[in-house]
Protein backbone atom coordinates (compact mmCIF):
# COMPACT_ATOMS: atom_id res chain seq x y z
CA UNK A 1 0.00 0.00 0.00
CA UNK A 2 1.39 3.41 -0.97
CA UNK A 3 0.67 5.59 2.06
CA UNK A 4 1.39 8.79 0.15
CA UNK A 5 -1.55 8.17 -2.18
CA UNK A 6 -4.08 7.99 0.68
CA UNK A 7 -6.51 10.83 1.28
CA UNK A 8 -7.31 12.18 4.74
CA UNK A 9 -10.54 10.19 4.67
CA UNK A 10 -8.63 7.00 3.78
CA UNK A 11 -6.21 7.63 6.64
CA UNK A 12 -9.14 8.11 9.02
CA UNK A 13 -10.91 4.95 7.84
CA UNK A 14 -7.87 2.68 7.72
CA UNK A 15 -5.77 3.91 10.62
CA UNK A 16 -7.34 6.41 13.01
CA UNK A 17 -10.81 4.90 13.50
CA UNK A 18 -9.44 1.39 14.20
CA UNK A 19 -6.84 2.86 16.59
CA UNK A 20 -9.49 4.82 18.49
CA UNK A 21 -11.69 1.74 18.79
CA UNK A 22 -8.73 -0.44 19.81
CA UNK A 23 -7.95 2.09 22.56
CA UNK A 24 -11.39 1.41 24.05
CA UNK A 25 -13.38 4.44 22.91
CA UNK A 26 -17.08 3.74 22.35
CA UNK A 27 -17.77 4.79 18.76
CA UNK A 28 -21.48 5.37 19.44
CA UNK A 29 -21.24 7.58 22.54
CA UNK A 30 -17.69 8.92 22.81
CA UNK A 31 -16.53 9.55 19.24
CA UNK A 32 -17.91 11.97 16.65
CA UNK A 33 -16.46 12.36 13.20
CA UNK A 34 -16.37 15.45 10.96
CA UNK A 35 -17.40 17.84 13.74
CA UNK A 36 -17.76 21.58 13.20
CA UNK A 37 -16.73 23.64 16.19
CA UNK A 38 -15.87 27.20 16.98
CA UNK A 39 -13.04 28.37 19.16
CA UNK A 40 -12.82 31.67 20.98
CA UNK A 41 -14.93 33.78 23.26
CA UNK A 42 -18.65 34.20 22.86
CA UNK A 43 -19.63 37.84 22.52
CA UNK A 44 -23.24 38.64 23.42
CA UNK A 45 -24.84 41.79 21.98
CA UNK A 46 -28.42 42.01 23.17
CA UNK A 47 -30.12 39.00 21.58
CA UNK A 48 -27.23 38.26 19.22
CA UNK A 49 -24.21 36.13 20.08
CA UNK A 50 -21.10 35.54 18.04
CA UNK A 51 -17.70 33.96 18.36
CA UNK A 52 -14.43 35.81 17.90
CA UNK A 53 -12.97 33.18 15.58
CA UNK A 54 -14.15 31.39 12.46
CA UNK A 55 -15.69 27.94 12.48
CA UNK A 56 -13.33 24.98 12.27
CA UNK A 57 -13.81 21.37 11.34
CA UNK A 58 -12.26 18.46 13.21
CA UNK A 59 -11.87 14.97 11.83
CA UNK A 60 -12.71 13.53 15.26
CA UNK A 61 -13.84 14.80 18.64
CA UNK A 62 -13.51 12.42 21.58
CA UNK A 63 -15.94 12.92 24.45
CA UNK A 64 -15.48 12.06 28.11
CA UNK A 65 -19.26 11.96 28.44
CA UNK A 66 -22.04 13.28 26.27
CA UNK A 67 -21.48 17.00 25.82
CA UNK A 68 -18.03 17.03 27.45
CA UNK A 69 -15.37 17.09 24.72
CA UNK A 70 -11.96 15.81 25.72
CA UNK A 71 -9.81 15.80 22.57
CA UNK A 72 -9.74 16.87 18.94
CA UNK A 73 -7.99 14.66 16.36
CA UNK A 74 -6.94 15.97 12.97
CA UNK A 75 -5.79 13.60 10.22
CA UNK A 76 -3.26 14.82 7.69
CA UNK A 77 -2.03 13.45 4.40
CA UNK A 78 1.50 12.10 4.59
CA UNK A 79 2.93 14.58 2.09
CA UNK A 80 1.88 17.45 4.37
CA UNK A 81 4.72 16.35 6.65
CA UNK A 82 7.47 16.55 4.02
CA UNK A 83 9.50 19.23 5.90
CA UNK A 84 9.21 17.30 9.15
CA UNK A 85 10.19 14.05 7.45
CA UNK A 86 13.25 15.69 5.89
CA UNK A 87 14.27 17.07 9.28
CA UNK A 88 13.68 13.70 10.96
CA UNK A 89 15.87 11.85 8.49
CA UNK A 90 18.74 14.34 8.98
CA UNK A 91 18.34 15.13 12.68
CA UNK A 92 21.33 15.41 14.96
CA UNK A 93 21.68 15.33 18.69
CA UNK A 94 22.15 18.65 20.46
CA UNK A 95 21.79 20.17 23.91
CA UNK A 96 18.02 20.24 23.38
CA UNK A 97 17.54 16.89 21.64
CA UNK A 98 18.95 13.45 22.25
CA UNK A 99 18.13 9.84 21.42
CA UNK A 100 16.75 7.40 23.96
CA UNK A 101 16.69 3.71 23.01
CA UNK A 102 13.19 2.22 22.88
CA UNK A 103 14.29 -0.44 25.38
CA UNK A 104 14.95 2.30 27.95
CA UNK A 105 11.54 3.85 27.30
CA UNK A 106 9.81 0.48 27.69
CA UNK A 107 11.77 -0.23 30.89
CA UNK A 108 10.51 3.09 32.31
CA UNK A 109 6.90 2.12 31.58
CA UNK A 110 6.78 4.68 28.71
CA UNK A 111 7.44 7.53 31.13
CA UNK A 112 9.13 10.15 28.95
CA UNK A 113 10.25 12.31 31.87
CA UNK A 114 13.88 11.57 31.11
CA UNK A 115 16.73 13.78 32.30
CA UNK A 116 18.65 15.58 29.57
CA UNK A 117 22.09 13.88 29.40
CA UNK A 118 23.61 16.98 27.75
CA UNK A 119 23.06 19.23 30.77
CA UNK A 120 25.79 19.14 33.39
CA UNK A 121 24.88 17.70 36.75
CA UNK A 122 23.95 20.35 39.29
CA UNK A 123 26.21 20.41 42.29
CA UNK A 124 25.44 22.08 45.57
CA UNK A 125 28.27 23.57 47.54
CA UNK A 126 28.57 23.62 51.29
CA UNK A 127 26.22 26.30 52.72
CA UNK A 128 29.04 27.75 54.86
CA UNK A 129 31.19 28.27 51.74
CA UNK A 130 28.27 29.92 49.93
CA UNK A 131 27.57 32.21 52.91
CA UNK A 132 31.25 33.21 53.12
CA UNK A 133 31.27 34.05 49.40
CA UNK A 134 28.04 36.03 49.86
CA UNK A 135 29.51 38.02 52.75
CA UNK A 136 32.63 38.82 50.69
CA UNK A 137 30.48 40.05 47.81
CA UNK A 138 28.47 42.22 50.22
CA UNK A 139 31.66 43.68 51.68
CA UNK A 140 32.99 44.49 48.20
CA UNK A 141 29.67 46.10 47.30
CA UNK A 142 29.74 48.21 50.49
CA UNK A 143 33.31 49.34 49.77
CA UNK A 144 32.40 50.36 46.22
CA UNK A 145 29.33 52.19 47.54
CA UNK A 146 31.51 54.16 49.97
CA UNK A 147 33.96 55.06 47.18
CA UNK A 148 31.07 56.32 45.06
CA UNK A 149 29.71 58.38 47.96
CA UNK A 150 33.12 59.94 48.54
CA UNK A 151 33.59 60.73 44.84
CA UNK A 152 30.12 62.29 44.60
CA UNK A 153 30.69 64.31 47.79
CA UNK A 154 33.99 65.62 46.42
CA UNK A 155 32.29 66.66 43.18
CA UNK A 156 29.51 68.42 45.08
CA UNK A 157 32.01 70.31 47.26
CA UNK A 158 33.95 71.47 44.21
CA UNK A 159 30.74 72.56 42.52
CA UNK A 160 29.59 74.49 45.60
CA UNK A 161 32.95 76.22 46.00
CA UNK A 162 33.06 77.09 42.29
CA UNK A 163 36.32 75.32 41.67
CA UNK A 164 36.63 73.76 38.24
CA UNK A 165 39.32 71.40 37.11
Amino acid sequence: MDLCSLTESDICDQFITPAIQAAGWDATTQVRREVTYTAGRIWVHGRLASRTKKRKRADYVLYYRAGIPLAVIEAKRFEEFTPETAWWENRTESEQSWCVPIEDIRARGYNLDIKNPNVPELTHEDPDVLLERYEQARAQTAAIREELKAALAACLLREESGVEE
